[in-house]
């Protein structure tokens, strides 16, 4: 008898996916100078985009 088809979707968001997305999105704001202090402000206004987006979140 065949094994049944995994309905499980294979998907980059995964707990270790999205923490490693965020650490690369710091050191890009690293990178690029930005002040640590402003770091949060930059990381809401992506999560407020990422929700916006369909699919997003």
């Amino acid at each position: 008898m065949p094994k049944p088809v995994s309905s499980e979707i294979k998907s980059p968001a995964h707990p270790a996916a999205i923490q490693r997305f965020w650490d690369k999105y710091l050191a890009l704001l690293r990178r690029y100078g930005i002040d640590p202090r402003a770091e949060r402000w930059y990381v809401r206004r992506a999560e407020r985009y990422i929700e916006s987006v369909p699919g997003g979140g």
